[in-house]
C-alpha cells in the first residue's frame, strides 16, 4: 500500500512516492470506476433505462459502482445513517469478501486486493466535488478505511453473510459505535437538497486523499483536526439518526426519477440507535428500496442461502 511506502520518506530525499503511485495504475482505476459510474447514473437519470451492473465474480467492482451510483442519485445515502446502510446492504449484505480480499486473520493470497480501500477514495472524489451535499466527512471513510483491517467489530468478518452469522453474535457493531459518535464526522456545510450529482471523471479534478496516505507520516498528524472540546460539540443530526419514512407511492411507476420518492428502506439499525434526540427536518427519502423479493435466490434442502453463497 502506498501509505506504507511513504513512511520511509525522508524530509531530506526526494523520495520516488509520486512515481510508485503512477506505475500502480492506482488513480487510472479510480478515473474507470467513476466513469462507469457516471455512465450508469446518465442511463438511468438522462436515458431512463435499466442497467445491470456486473463484474467477473459480482462482489467487487460490482459493489464499487452500484453503491456510488446510488450516491450520486440518491440524496438520503448521502445523509449519516443512510451511507452506513449503504455500505451494509452493498459491500457486507451483498457479500464482499473482506476476509479474502483483506487478508483479515490470514496470510495474503494472490486475491488480496484493497478493493474497499479503493471505493472509499472514489466517495473521497465526490466529497471533493461535492462538498455541500454530504452530510458527512471524509472522517467516516478515514475510521472505514482504518477499521477494515483491525477486526475489533465484526461488522466486516468472514467474506459473506452466512460465514458472518456464526462469528457476530460475539462482536460488536461498528455503525452502532459511529452513530454514537457522528457529531465527529458530520459535515457542518450539508445542505439536504433533492438533487443529483453527476461524477466529474477527469484527473485534473482529483485531490489526493492525505489523510490516508500520508497518515503513517509526520505530514500526517498535522492534517488531523483537533477534537472539538465537550461544550463545542453539537448534538447528532436528527435528519441521519431518523427512521426512514414509509411508503406513500409507488418507487417503480414510470416517471420515478423526476422526483423525490418515498419508498420506505427497511432499518439496520436498533431502535435506540434511531431515536433522534432533537427536532428536524426529515432526511431525504431513499428512492431505492432493499425489501423486493429476489426471484432469482436459490433453495435448497440445507436452507434459504444467498446469491453470493451461491456464487462461492
Amino acid at each position: 500500500m502506498h501509505a506504507e511506502s511513504i513512511m520511509s520518506q525522508s524530509h531530506l530525499q526526494a523520495g520516488s512516492w509520486m512515481k510508485d503511485v503512477a506505475n500502480s495504475g492506482w488513480y487510472d482505476y479510480i478515473g474507470a470506476i467513476l466513469a462507469c459510474t457516471l455512465k450508469a447514473v446518465t442511463e438511468i437519470v438522462t436515458f431512463k433505462c435499466n442497467v445491470m451492473i456486473h463484474c467477473s465474480d459480482g462482489w467487487d467492482r460490482t459493489a464499487q459502482v452500484s453503491s456510488l451510483a446510488m450516491l450520486c442519485m440518491d440524496p438520503y445515502y448521502r445523509t449519516q445513517a443512510g451511507f452506513l446502510k449503504l455500505v451494509q446492504k452493498e459491500w457486507c449484505s451483498f457479500g464482499h469478501r473482506f476476509r479474502t480480499r483483506l487478508a483479515l486473520g490470514d496470510a495474503p493470497t494472490t486475491e488480496y486486493s484493497p478493493v474497499i480501500v479503493q471505493w472509499l477514495e472514489c466517495v473521497f472524489q465526490l466529497l471533493q466535488q461535492f462538498p455541500d451535499a454530504f452530510e458527512f466527512t471524509d472522517d467516516a471513510l478515514l475510521r472505514l478505511a482504518e477499521e477494515v483491517f483491525t477486526n475489533r467489530y465484526g461488522t466486516f468478518f468472514q467474506d459473506n453473510e452466512l460465514e458472518r452469522s456464526h462469528v457476530v453474535a460475539g462482536t460488536l457493531s461498528l455503525w452502532s459505535a459511529l452513530l454514537e459518535d457522528s457529531q465527529t464526522w458530520q459535515n457542518a456545510g450539508y445542505k439536504a437538497e433533492q438533487m443529483r450529482i453527476f461524477p466529474s471523471v477527469c484527473q485534473a479534478t482529483y485531490g489526493i486523499w492525505e489523510a490516508y496516505w500520508f497518515r503513517f507520516h509526520a505530514r500526517g498528524a498535522r492534517l488531523k483536526p483537533a477534537p472539538l472540546p465537550p461544550s463545542e460539540r453539537t448534538a447528532p443530526s436528527p435528519s441521519s439518526l431518523a427512521p426512514s419514512p414509509e411508503v406513500t407511492e409507488d418507487p417503480f411507476a414510470p416517471d420515478f426519477l423526476e422526483g423525490p420518492s418515498d419508498h420506505a428502506e427497511p432499518s439496520l439499525f436498533s431502535p435506540a440507535e434511531l431515536i433522534p434526540k432533537a427536532k428536524a427536518a426529515p432526511p431525504p427519502p431513499p428512492l431505492f428500496g432493499d425489501d423486493d423479493e429476489d426471484v432469482f435466490a436459490k433453495h435448497t434442502k440445507r436452507g434459504d442461502k444467498s446469491l453470493t453463497e451461491e456464487a462461492t
